[in-house]
């Protein structure tokens, strides 16, 4: 299937961004005009960091300058004159995107020129590659000469406004015959002084093998009395600040400005310079990669092996007699790898955190990888559970490899009351997905502690220590909040129904599932009345729930506050919806109930499909942050995709496929409205004012899309290790010979599954 895509003048659709990053570390975003940036972790950006609110109005992007007879030309875009000209027709551009490249082209009519830039991260480099040509579109012969731009941050984030200017005495910059490297002495931090450990460099070549004549390391000198859209080096043509191979300065900002020998281009001729922006341990390092981009056969291979290995890595394919929903689904199963690299952080919407995912990221994430490739989860499932306390409780940030955590993030402790539900409903899957309940009975520590235990004792000990916090009105406490981080201040007297329904659901399918591994493996001595106790828990919690939670509106409560009251009075939350009709706690009636009020309060079409509560009109300090939120942005009723795909996914599940298919069609529609949504194909967190998809790649709701198209829409289930197929396909699905086919990974093969109009189905090896 094709998964390029192509949008004409991005550059006039502030706050775009696309992901580009490696296996090895380097995470990137680039926007149209090559701004973004680019880093290993908190304390090594190679660029300048960005935040949605800079990231088009920071100066500091990769810039190619080409400077000709008639005065320089940006290939970004990126100089005064064409920021002055934005909004007239003097320039055209066109950004073409695949899985994971980046390709813009550009065209100048007055300067008579154009560009085509190509940008990617190698899959096992820690630098990026841009292939850069530039064409003289005139009918006469043309003067050129090509200098990139692109300043060097070479710093923690941290520095920003930390000790900005002392930094850059640290710095030490030297011309080689490729370019300009920096290697600070120190990576500054107050607390402990650490020597510094990486080369940060920019290198270039022409296509014909020539390296740059001179550069220019000093970010002072080529910018001079301008800025780095009319720098004064170019514009006024100095040339006392260009230095040669072997000439070094220091404690200066840096710069890696490479001026190449100038050229004359014949009419339509063509000039091609690959420039590799990068961070290396050391200098040998910077030696090795080289021969990877010293030609465009090189960088084509390179470029190739990419997608390949991206491509490989979100192998699920779906025929449907929409085409475009079947791409969106391709970049939706691409998201749950991005968030894998760049965790919760490091794009310019998420500028939080230091890096890393959280409890429920990692086993969210997993399922996504459960469908796959499920070859590659027992070993991090069991890992995972090294995270569990011996209280029930878990550590909250995942640390570096398999197994590794930390206790909490940014040094606060918190208890998310949801945190315990998670594990379970992943090993559920996995253990239907591949048979192999056995894993319940492998052995793993408790996070902090010398006590081991299985994984099933691991499950029993999170389910049952979540339900011994009951709350005055017996749903389970919200303590520091659940999955929605922003009910955050209720602690002391908050409870979550949404959640309790979840946690009922936990024990009722673990206790069938003890049951289950007793018969199974007879001479394990598994405690069976632990089984019938979990499942007596969970009815009655469920019991509970029907009889104090429903109200008179139509619909489950979802929340008390800290001041004991719940938030009723006509006021409607998804997230209890969510998992009242997910975990069986809603009778059919019920349902249908919800369903109903759904539509005529939550669902907003304009912005996505339903929105996660109604406007409260207050500011609730004794809920949390979400209500100081502006209402219809992020948890303050946004279209939240995360809990709309869940609600589609719970009805699913109970066999509403039709209304389970309108929730995720309409964030479908919404996603791929380019003129609305501003985003580039995939599933955002929410959608916000106007409809603007926002926090676009990394959220949880691309792993339950997928996971939700795959075993409900498609119908493609597993049980016990054994494929079962009950599709939900909607009339509308099925092309015009009346087929859908899914082709996904099955038991080491890849499997095509047809389903036709009239119920029947077909299995085959591709």
């Amino acid at each position: 299937m094709e998964t390029t895509f192509t949008i004409d003048n991005p550059q006039k659709v502030a706050g775009l961004y696309f992901p580009l990053c490696s296996e090895t570390g380097l995470k990137s975003c680039i926007t149209p005009n090559l701004g973004g940036d680019a880093k290993i972790d908190q304390n090594h950006f190679l660029l300048e960091p960005v935040s949605i609110e800079n990231l088009n109005n920071n100066r500091s992007t990769r810039n190619f300058w080409v400077e000709t007879e008639h005065g320089l030309w940006s290939a970004t875009g990126v100089s005064a004159p064409q920021e002055a000209a934005r909004y007239t027709e003097e320039e055209t551009s066109r950004l073409e995107a695949g899985i994971l490249y980046h390709k813009m082209h550009r065209s100048n009519r007055r300067m008579e020129l154009s560009s085509e830039i190509l940008s990617f991260v190698p899959y096992d480099g820690n630098y990026e590659v841009h292939q850069v040509t530039i064409q003289n579109i005139s009918d006469r012969p043309r003067n050129v000469r090509f200098t990139t731009a692109i300043p060097m941050y070479g710093r923690s984030a941290d520095n920003i406004r930390d000790h900005r200017h002392v930094t850059s005495l640290l710095n030490r910059m030297e011309v080689t015959e490729y370019g300009v490297r920096n290697t600070p002495t120190l990576s500054f931090d107050e607390r402990g002084h650490q020597p510094g450990d990486s080369v940060y460099y920019v290198e270039g070549m022409c296509e014909d093998g020539s390296k740059p004549v001179e550069c220019c390391g000093v970010l002072d000198d080529f910018i001079g009395s301008g800025d780095l859209t009319w720098p004064e080096s170019l514009v006024c043509h100095k040339e006392d600040i260009w230095q040669h191979a072997g000439e070094a300065t220091e404690g200066q900002e840096v710069i890696g400005a490479l001026r190449f020998a100038a050229t004359i281009l014949a009419p339509q001729e063509k000039k091609t310079y690959i420039i590799v922006i990068g961070i290396a341990s050391d200098a040998s390092e910077i030696e090795q990669t080289r021969s990877h981009w010293m030609s465009m056969e090189s960088v084509a291979s390179s470029l190739q092996a990419t997608i390949d290995h991206w491509a490989a890595l979100a192998p699920i394919r779906i025929h449907t007699a929409n085409p475009q929903f079947d791409f969106f689904f391709t970049w939706v199963g691409v998201q749950p790898e991005l968030r894998r690299i760049f965790g919760c952080s490091f794009l310019p919407h998420h500028d939080y955190g230091r890096g890393g995912r959280g409890w429920r990221d990692l086993w969210q994430d997993c399922l996504a990888l459960l469908i796959m490739h499920p070859e590659q989860v027992r070993d991090m499932l069991i890992a995972n559970f090294a995270g569990v306390r011996a209280d029930g409780t878990n550590a909250t940030i995942i640390g570096e490899g398999l197994g590794n955590f930390k206790a909490d993030r940014n040094g606060i402790s918190r208890v998310w009351m949801d945190h315990g539900m998670w594990p379970w409903m992943t090993m559920q899957l996995y253990i239907h997905q591949t048979g192999d309940e056995a894993i319940l009975l492998e052995e793993q520590g408790y996070f902090e502690s010398d006590k081991r235990g299985t994984l099933l004792e691991h499950l029993i000990l999170q389910n049952k220590a979540a339900y011994a916090k009951r709350g005055e009105h017996g749903m389970l406490r919200l303590l520091d909040a659940d999955w929605n981080d922003a009910l955050d201040l209720a602690g002391e007297r908050g409870e979550s129904t949404a959640f309790s329904n979840a946690y009922a659901a936990n024990l009722i399918s673990l206790g069938k599932e003890i049951l289950h591994l007793a018969e199974r493996y007879p001479d394990k001595n598994i405690n069976t009345a632990e089984g019938d106790e979990l499942i007596a828990m969970g009815r009655r919690l469920q019991e509970e729930i029907r009889a104090k939670e429903w109200l008179t509106d139509g619909f489950f409560n979802s929340y008390y506050d800290n001041d004991g009251n719940a938030l009723a009075g006509g006021q409607m939350m998804l997230t209890g919806q969510v998992f009242a009709i997910m975990g069986g706690t809603a009778t059919e009636e019920q349902i249908a109930s919800i369903v109903t009020m759904a539509d005529r309060l939550l669902y907003d079409e304009s912005c996505g499909g339903y929105r996660l509560n109604t406007n409260f009109h207050e500011v609730k300090m004794n809920m949390g942050r979400q209500f100081g939120f502006a209402y219809g942005e992020k948890e303050n009723g946004a279209v939240f995709s995360h809990m709309a795909v869940m609600y589609a996914n719970a009805l699913y599940k109970r066999g509403h496929g039709k209304e389970g298919y309108k929730a995720l069609e309409a964030l479908f529609r919404q996603s791929m409205n380019f003129t609305v949504s501003h985003i580039y194909p995939g599933i955002p967190e929410y959608f916000g004012r106007g409809g603007r998809g926002l926090y676009h790649y990394l959220t949880g709701a691309a792993s339950w899309y997928l996971l939700t198209v795959v075993q409900e829409m498609f119908g493609v289930k597993p049980c016990y290790g054994q494929m079962e197929i009950h599709p939900q396909l909607m009339p509308e699905q099925f092309d015009s010979d009346g087929i859908a086919s899914i082709t996904l990974p099955w038991q080491g093969a890849m499997r095509r599954i047809t389903i036709h109009a009239d119920g029947t189905s077909t299995m085959e090896e591709v």
